[in-house]
């Protein structure tokens, strides 16, 4: 994961330089897992962090005494304001902040704090005497936001519970001011485009502000963009596609320049295609294990491979499968049917190994596949007594190879984005775990 990563970082940078658009993952990693060990694991770091967030809301009210105050935080911030929150709550009369009661509102957008809360219980055990209850109408006003494609923010439930298990009646928070959605395009950069999106402000500020009524546009949740949530799937699954079919299309080229084997665009697109989607098939189904538990997800690469095979015969030409299955000619085999059963094979012995020796990473899938590839390459070229230079094939089965890891790594990267991250899998497992653990010390009571 942490070589996909930094492949992401040069890709984004060529398309910075390219005027696609600009986004600085590397930056956004740093900032954000710094700020996290600064809060987290560092107390006197974390109590000046705190300091400063009381000396600055003791500032605004000593400006304005009887002014509102509404808290907008993004990211670890609104874990910061959380905790300087629950430790305002925490002081008794005497020595309680005079500008708590005058915060009326709190947005939180792209917040971790039930990941902080899961993770760093310690954290929050010396807030657990929370003794500023007001009544209802001088509560809080929380509101949560967070989009589906952003890597930090999530719903709020572990801090509602939390809340619910320590008293903090301080917060006006239930499940209907959890808001997510699919509104941004690209994940991972969702975490920062909140601050674009003048809806959730908007709806933020028509919740809690109370604007009049003639400039109240914002009565609906914020709803999804159009696509938004499909174009995250598509276009990330597309991406590797398209690498990998550039992968393949590399070798087809050269191969097919050394023995002089021209065939018209269309041909061309069909044979890449039908070779494309084996590679595809035998590298899902080897990926998916090593990924998640859930064995019904097993199904998708043997699923997708069984597709490849059927189509195989149909989208690659009848002298292209001669050509690859010539190494088998001689056996009596049909070449065709030779090029499939070596594809199952290399399937069959790279989950194998992979379950073998899962430290492997993806060495076996690769080290397997390319000696098939190798095998059928060498067939075909051998088989053409008048072919060409071979050197240049060399350096594309070495673009092949790296195209191909890099397919394997988005693959593994997205598909981990979409099932723990977007759908959140790993964390409402461990809020279920929070849950049930706090129900059983509440009974040991």
């Amino acid at each position: 994961m942490i070589d996909t990563i930094a492949v992401l970082e040069r890709l984004l940078f060529l398309a910075d330089k390219a005027g696609l658009f600009r986004f600085d993952l590397k930056k956004l990693l740093d900032d954000y897992l710094g700020d996290v060990q600064l809060v987290t694991e560092f107390a006197t770091h974390r109590q000046k962090i705190l300091g400063r967030f009381f000396d600055v809301m003791e500032g605004i009210h000593s400006a304005d005494p009887g002014a509102e105050i509404q808290i907008v935080a993004h990211s670890e911030g609104t874990v910061v304001t959380f905790l300087s929150l629950l430790e305002a709550m925490c002081a008794d009369a005497a020595n309680r902040p005079a500008w708590l009661p005058q915060v009326r509102g709190l947005m939180t957008i792209g917040s971790p704090i039930d990941k902080h809360l899961l993770l760093w219980p310690e954290l929050w055990r010396p807030l657990e005497g929370i003794r500023w209850n007001p009544p209802p109408g001088e509560r809080i006003r929380w509101l949560n936001y967070y989009d589906y494609g952003d890597p930090v923010g999530f719903m709020l439930d572990t801090a509602r519970l939390w809340l619910k298990l320590h008293g903090g009646d301080g917060f006006a928070f239930g499940a209907e001011d959890d808001f997510g959605y699919s509104r941004y395009y690209l994940p991972g950069k969702a975490h920062v485009d909140y601050w674009d999106d003048d809806y959730v402000f908007g709806h933020f500020l028509s919740r809690v502000v109370d604007p009049p009524p003639a400039e109240n546009h914002y009565d609906e949740r914020p709803k999804n963009a159009v696509g938004a949530r499909m174009a995250t799937y598509l276009l990330s699954y597309a991406a590797i596609a398209l690498v990998l079919w550039g992968a393949v299309y590399l070798l087809y080229k050269s191969v097919a320049a050394c023995i002089g084997a021209g065939a018209p665009p269309l041909a061309i697109v069909r044979n890449v295609t039908g070779i494309t989607l084996l590679v595809a098939g035998i590298t899902v189904s080897a990926r998916i294990p090593r990924l998640t538990r859930k064995r019904s997800l097993y199904l998708i690469g043997p699923a997708l491979f069984l597709g490849a095979v059927i189509l195989y015969p149909l989208l690659v030409e009848p002298g292209v499968r001669a050509s690859m299955g010539g190494l088998f000619t001689p056996l009596g085999t049909d070449p065709t049917a030779a090029v499939l059963m070596l594809a199952a094979a290399v399937l069959a012995l790279t989950t194998f190994l992979s379950g073998a020796f899962p430290r492997g990473g993806m060495k076996p899938l690769l080290i397997v596949g390319l000696c098939a590839a190798g095998g059928i390459v060498a067939s075909v070229v051998l088989g053409d007594a008048e072919h060409g230079a071979v050197w240049p094939i060399i350096p594309a089965a070495a673009a092949f190879l790296y195209l191909w890891w890099l397919a394997a790594l988005f693959f593994d990267l997205i598909f981990v984005w979409q099932r723990y991250i977007r759908q959140a899998k790993g964390l409402i497992h461990l809020h279920k775990l929070y849950r049930a653990r706090s129900a059983a010390a509440a009974a040991q009571r």
